[in-house]
């Protein structure tokens, strides 16, 4: 039996809906320059789209440029920009700002590759990248893992003993010399020759540089009157101008041409209303969450993605898209949007506030029976803090404070 093939119109929609809604992401990812940059180049093929911004030179504009400082941003991105791997200047842009004022991340490796949205595979291998570049130490997760990058790159002869030391810091600080003799088979002398070069490495990397962009273009401003946060959304002028619809002395095919060109105009500004309805309810509901720390300068709260998502009725992949590259202005610094997700903690205690607490317990325990992290984690449970064990050991050795086994003093 002969088939044929029925046309179906449905098709066609769906393919126009995929690619309006493809542009609204790529606009609502867009920060506010290269927003600009998108709207100069689609104002020139487009007659019915026009926008109005500050005219280059405005004294305003120059107030936006700290001049402090060397900026961190710049230092990486100008190297990446040159390096011989061409790594993905986006991946690297989000990489940097998860970087907190010593160089270090302020998450952990799962939560920092879960939130890129990149591959595992591909993560690592732009760390790898990221670790070559100077200032060397960066991008670590610890101050071991720092000192270990900056051995790895240095061409002193004393660098593999050294390297070996960095897993035994807290053995070094309290001078156990016996107990790393016996775990490293190295010798006094050795140990004493690395040490010293471990103390000639910097153990904040990021210390000497500024940790906002050389030049900063928020996306918002954020202001307290009377008591109350007001965000003001910062955005050059927009406007589009529509031609008449019928122009008698225009042929077919130029009516249809500039029907299309109308189309696409109405469509990005529709993007772009829909841009900034969307980062609005983003940092409405940020500003709600952290509002302790822009009203009474507190500790950042918890705060992650998912419930930003939860709370504005959004996917979490569009929260992700609306806060990559953005920006605030408050009390005359300038704020990247993901520094006020913090995954440590939970939601009703910081990470600063259960990891004070850790160490309160501590101080008070038993110093001839001190407590495993579960039974911290079960005296922390009784004062409302639910964390888990392996919470409660990552926080402790954060403040270097050993296990029970060596906490344990003898009678």
């Amino acid at each position: 039996m002969k088939q044929k093939l029925i046309p179906r119109p449905d098709i066609t929609i769906n393919k126009n809906f995929n690619q309006r809604q493809g542009q609204s992401l790529k606009i609502l990812e867009f920060s506010n320059d290269e927003l600009l940059t998108y709207l100069k180049e689609s104002s020139i093929n487009n007659r019915f789209l026009s926008f109005s911004n500050k005219e280059e030179g405005d004294s305003d504009a120059f107030l936006a440029y700290d001049h402090s400082q060397k900026s961190l941003y710049d230092e990486i991105m100008e190297q990446a920009k040159y390096s011989k791997y061409h790594p993905d200047l986006k991946l690297c842009e989000y990489l940097i700002f998860q970087l907190n004022s010593n160089g270090y991340f302020r998450n952990h490796y799962e939560a920092l590759i879960k939130e890129s949205g990149y591959p595992k595979e591909i993560v690592k291998k732009h760390l790898a990248i990221l670790r070559t570049f100077e200032p060397h130490g960066l991008f670590a997760f610890s101050l071991s893992e720092s000192l270990k990058i900056q051995c790895k790159l240095s061409k002193d002869l004393r660098k593999e003993n050294a390297f070996m030391l960095c897993d035994y810091l807290e053995d070094l600080a309290q001078k156990h010399l016996s107990i790393i003799i016996e775990k490293t088979n190295l010798s006094e002398d050795e140990i004493m020759d690395a040490f010293a070069f471990i103390q000639t490495l910097n153990p904040k990397p990021a210390a000497n540089y500024s940790t906002i962009s050389t030049y900063v273009n928020p996306e918002f401003k954020i202001e307290i009157k009377d008591g109350k946060i007001n965000i003001q959304l910062l955005q050059d002028d927009l406007q589009i101008e529509v031609a008449d619809e019928n122009d008698k002395d225009e042929n077919k095919e130029i009516q249809q041409f500039l029907q299309k060109q109308r189309q696409e105009a109405k469509a990005i500004m529709d993007s772009i209303k829909k841009r900034n309805m969307t980062m609005l309810q983003i940092m409405q509901v940020i500003c709600d969450i952290q509002s302790g720390f822009f009203l009474h300068q507190e500790r950042l709260k918890h705060c992650t993605l998912q419930m930003i998502a939860n709370a504005t009725k959004l996917h979490v992949s569009t929260i992700s898209r609306a806060i990559t590259n953005k920006s605030c202005e408050f009390n005359q610094q300038y704020y990247t949007l993901k520094s006020f997700f913090h995954s440590g903690g939970n939601e009703t205690h910081t990470k600063e506030d259960i990891q004070d607490r850790i160490i309160t317990i501590i101080k008070e325990e038993n110093k001839l029976r001190p407590y495993s992290d579960e039974k911290i984690r079960k005296l922390l449970e009784k004062e409302n803090i639910k964390i888990s064990r392996r919470a409660v050991t990552k926080y402790r050795e954060e403040a270097y404070i050993y296990n029970s086994q060596k906490r344990k003093q003898e009678k």
